[in-house]
């Protein structure tokens, strides 16, 4: 897995080039960032870049949107939408990287998407709560804690 927002793909009038194709098709499974989701697709909305960016690739797709939680698509490319963890944030440094990371292993254990993304979004959540990059990415049984207390932001994702 890799996260698309951090390479650049070939633009034509500020939306993915159809050689960009075979960048978005490298991967499984495609973790944005708000801000590259929308430059990648040339749109300003998440949920249409996100559909947009399906027409290009069958990889998973999802963008991250900080305090707003993910929004990502499902198997019949209905939105969908993961509540983020509210936290008291002093620090988002590597708080991406946490996600990515905590979304990788839960998809690698084979946890399904829904429970990977909520997985890396409470790990990314404890890691806002904490100074610094990587060393403060949270110990797995903090997540699991987290995880326990359900203490997401109860926005329902749609047709829940």
């Amino acid at each position: 897995m890799r996260n698309s927002a951090r390479t650049s793909a070939p633009r034509r009038n500020g939306a993915a080039s159809p050689s960009s194709s075979t960048l978005l098709n490298a991967s499984s499974h495609l973790v944005f960032s708000s801000e590259p989701l929308q430059e990648t697709a040339g749109v300003t909305d998440d949920a249409q870049a996100l559909k947009k960016i399906a027409k290009l690739t069958n990889s998973f797709l999802a963008g991250t949107r900080g305090a707003r939680g993910t929004i990502w698509l499902d198997e019949h490319q209905g939105i969908q939408e993961t509540p983020a963890f509210p936290v008291h944030t002093v620090d988002t440094l590597g708080a991406g990287d946490v996600f990515h990371g905590a979304f990788a292993l839960a998809i690698t254990e084979g946890q399904e998407l829904r429970e990977a993304l909520r997985f890396a979004s409470a790990a990314a959540a404890l890691k806002c709560t904490r100074f610094g990059g990587a060393f403060a990415a949270p110990q797995r049984i903090e997540v699991e804690e987290l995880l326990k207390q359900g203490l997401s932001t109860g926005v329902a994702a749609p047709g829940q």
